[in-house]
């Protein structure tokens, strides 16, 4: 059975098998494109 993991700091090479997936099949599905990065952050507001 798999297993999930959530992790705010994953390790470099989990990272770079994410995007390296992500970017083999961006390119299969449109082509090559001017890839930019973008960051999704969430913030606790409520902090004391």
């Amino acid at each position: 059975m798999p297993e999930f993991e959530l992790t705010a700091s994953p390790l470099p090479e989990e990272l770079a098998v994410i995007i390296d997936a992500l970017s083999a099949f961006n390119n299969a599905d449109v082509g090559p494109s001017d890839r930019r990065s973008l960051a999704v952050l969430i913030r606790n507001t409520t902090a004391r």
